[in-house]
This record gives C-alpha cells, sequence and structure tokens, in this order.
C-alpha cells in the first residue's frame, strides 16, 4: 500500500500518509486510507485489495469467475458507502481543498469486471478497479464532469 501511494505522488499532493484512519466525533472508526492523492480539489481515495487466485480460474471455471468478479464489485462498493459517510460526516475530517472525493479499488493485476453499472467505471471502457498504473494513466486525464462515481463534498 505504500508502493501505490509512493507512484500516486508525482499526479498531486498527497496531504494523507498512507494508513491514515477517519473517524467518527465518538471516535469509532469509519476506515483507513491505504493511499491517495489529491488532483484539481479531488481526493482519488485508494483501496488496496488483493483477491486469492484459485486454480479453478485458469481453467476458467464460470461460477469461480463470476464470484470473484462480484466480492470485488462488493468491495468497491462498500469502499464508495465508507467514504460517503466520510464526505458527509464532520467537516474536519477532510482538508480545505477537497471539493470531491472518488474512492477506487487497486488490485495487483486487471480483474474482469462483469456489471455494465456506471458506478464501477470512470468512464466506458476504464473500470474504478484496476492496477496502479491503469489508475496513474486514468487520473492524468481525470475530468470530475464525466466521471459519474464522484461523490460531491457540500460546504
Amino acid at each position: 500500500m505504500t508502493r501505490v501511494h509512493a507512484r500516486l505522488a508525482e499526479l498531486g499532493i498527497q496531504p494523507y500518509p498512507s494508513g491514515v484512519r477517519f473517524r467518527r466525533g465518538d471516535k469509532t472508526e469509519i476506515t483507513d486510507l491505504d493511499a491517495s492523492v489529491v488532483i484539481d480539489g479531488v481526493l482519488v481515495a485508494v483501496d488496496c485489495f488483493a483477491a486469492p487466485w484459485r486454480a479453478s480460474l485458469d481453467d476458467g471455471d464460470h461460477a469461480t469467475t463470476r464470484n470473484r468478479a462480484e466480492a470485488i464489485e462488493l468491495k468497491l462498493r462498500a469502499w464508495d458507502l465508507k467514504w460517503q459517510e466520510v464526505v458527509s460526516a464532520e467537516s474536519q475530517l477532510l482538508t480545505d481543498e477537497i471539493t470531491h472525493v472518488l474512492p477506487v479499488v487497486v488490485t495487483p493485476g486487471p480483474e474482469w469486471i462483469r456489471s455494465a453499472d456506471p458506478d464501477l467505471w470512470f468512464t466506458s471502457g476504464r473500470p474504478r478497479i484496476c492496477t496502479v498504473t491503469e489508475l496513474r494513466d486514468q487520473l492524468r486525464h481525470l475530468d470530475v464532469a464525466t466521471t459519474a462515481a464522484m461523490i460531491t463534498r457540500d460546504r
């Protein structure tokens, strides 16, 4: 996770260190942050995730492939919910320059995304579940207006 954080450093500022924890007012944890970067007011919040590889994936087993895709998609949806809570929580959780949050899941290798649900994608053909290299390529062309999965911060 610190490697991912370091690879994003060239793209913008990093107000949060890898592993920082976000807490509610009662001190219970909402989430931690594996890696991040702020680009033009957008906090890209990265959760690093590695699902175990099974031999049945090499064999093309449909059920195993489907289950893996579902698990990774659920990981991203849960990550979105955590960041919606952070954004709606007390304003001191986020620095002032942050206007939007874009939660993403970084995996060690490319993953099959079976759903066309726009919440899972940056844009057509670019999933929010990606490798760090794919993420860096996408962030070089980040457009808040065309990225459906942005969480807007109300002030």
